[in-house]
């Protein structure tokens, strides 16, 4: 595993990059079978990672004639190659935030979570085409009722989205299926305490996420077809039992590799590790 000074760690579909954050807010590019360590900036951060390429999509914040401007960059690992995808002024972040992206199936094009404002407003999913630049909406959440109030991922298949959302009408939480393909919505987990992150192996048989039920970010496993739920890391006799994890990914169908902070009254490290489910 690796283990280093540093939070809000991802990993490339392959696992050979691995983007991070080190205190002081540099955004890091880390080559974890050459160990090389490229610097990309300071207060950036990955958005997400292609499917079938090293291709990263990350933020970065410049100031050009005393303007402040966001971008989104476009960047080939392998090649260290750029491009600005999009720019924005800090007046347009304030009114059109993005609060998460995810290449499609094919990168072909990019799933947006944007909301109306930084702050509040309705949070709906649009779809950008990467050469055109066409924006299109693609699910209003508000006339679903549900308010999606984090990130999303996408199943391998491109076909089913899961997230973590409030239901107003229930004052509820959990985390939310919903079908490209048939446009149904259903609810997954429903807890008194924060379930988010979700994530739905590559089988579609099972959701990770992460929960606060014990008061840290642990990381649980809901099985579709049993509908039972399963403590992956924390709790009695577990391996990890103040994992703290920020970040899971599904290796294959019985194992993940997550980010765990490991805190110490000196220091926060981040441990990227494989956990087997049994």
């Amino acid at each position: 595993d690796l283990d280093f000074n540093a939070f809000l760690a991802k990993t490339s579909t392959d696992f050979s990059y691995m983007t991070y954050m080190e205190y002081g807010n540099y955004f890091i590019l880390f080559n974890t079978i050459t160990k090389e360590r490229v610097e990309l900036g300071q207060f950036s951060d990955a958005l997400c990672w292609a499917n079938s390429s090293n291709m990263l999509l990350h933020d970065n914040y410049v100031t050009n004639n005393n303007q402040d401007f966001f971008q989104w960059v476009l960047r080939n690992a392998e090649t260290g190659d750029t491009e600005v995808f999009i720019e924005y002024t800090l007046d347009f972040f304030e009114e059109v935030y993005v609060r998460s992206a995810a290449f499609s199936k094919d990168d072909q094009s990019l799933l947006l979570l944007i909301s109306d404002n930084f702050s509040a407003g309705p949070t709906n999913l649009w779809e950008m085409n990467i050469e055109t630049k066409n924006l299109i909406k693609v699910i209003d959440f508000e006339s679903k009722g549900v308010q999606i109030t984090q990130t999303f991922s996408l199943a391998p298949d491109g076909n089913m989205m899961h997230f973590q959302g409030w239901n107003e009408s229930e004052k509820s939480n959990g985390i939310y299926q919903y079908s490209f393909n048939t446009n149904t919505l259903n609810k997954i987990t429903d807890s008194f305490d924060l379930d988010f992150e979700p994530v739905i192996s590559p089988d579609n048989q099972k959701i990770a996420f992460l929960s606060r039920r014990t008061q840290t970010n642990e990381i649980w496993v809901y099985d579709i077809q049993s509908e039972k739920y399963l403590q992956v890391t924390g709790g009695f006799n577990q391996q990890y039992d103040k994992g703290n994890s920020t970040y899971i990914r599904w290796l294959n169908n019985s194992e993940l590799v997550t980010a765990m902070v490991e805190r110490t009254e000196a220091e926060s490290r981040d441990r990227l590790v494989k956990l087997q489910l049994n």
